[in-house]
């Protein structure tokens, strides 16, 4: 390729693989499940699936769709609120960085030196912003709309019945991953091939 070293070749699939499963497990609302065989329900930081509701004669009704909460305000926990802001954050710093890298491999002279110190330290935060949310996510465990899915012992690190889904652990891998690809930068960069003058002096 042009534009990068064969190491830069390597961190730019990286970080495009690993964008991708950050936004991914951001969008998708299969953070937690509960246990209902039948009818599963699915939560996210800002979405849900099967999620239950309120009828106006206080009778909790299932609603057999997917979608987001109407408003910010509307997500149930402030520690949920929290997660959709930093992991939102991070998996669109990542992002950035990655179709970034992505030009570098067909265009010289997009990833310099100064620019892929840059993009290493967008990648660190982009990861501690992605896990940060992933940590702080557990702690809306206890909120009562989890409670009405999971059962009166669900908690803070405590899912109650309810079980951690695949897309939690997709979303913390790829923070974890986007972190690592940050070393990978120094090396991106094509380096500069001197050579030596010819000597005019020797017979």
């Amino acid at each position: 390729m042009a534009g990068v070293a064969c190491v830069g070749i390597m961190w730019a699939v990286l970080s495009l693989l690993a964008a991708l499963a950050a936004a991914s497990g951001f969008l998708l609302p299969y953070w937690l499940q509960s246990s209902h065989p039948h009818q599963p329900v699915y939560l996210g930081t800002f979405r849900r699936c099967n999620y239950p509701r309120q009828a106006a004669d206080g009778e909790v009704l299932v609603v057999t769709e997917c979608g987001r909460y109407t408003h910010f305000t509307d997500i149930p926990s402030l520690y949920w609120q929290l997660t959709t802001i930093t992991v939102g954050t991070g998996s669109a710093l990542a992002l950035l960085v990655a179709l970034t890298g992505v030009v570098a491999t067909c265009v010289r002279g997009v990833l310099t030196h100064a620019t892929a110190r840059l993009a290493a330290i967008l990648q660190v935060c982009a990861g501690a912003l992605v896990c940060g949310g992933v940590a702080v996510y557990p702690l809306g465990w206890g909120d009562r709309e989890v409670q009405q899915v999971c059962g009166e012992t669900a908690a803070p690190f405590e899912p109650g019945t309810c079980r951690v889904w695949w897309g939690l652990y997709l979303t913390g891998v790829a923070g974890v991953v986007n972190t690592l690809c940050a070393v990978l930068t120094c090396c991106a960069p094509h380096k500069p091939r001197y050579h030596s003058p010819p000597d005019f002096n020797s017979e």
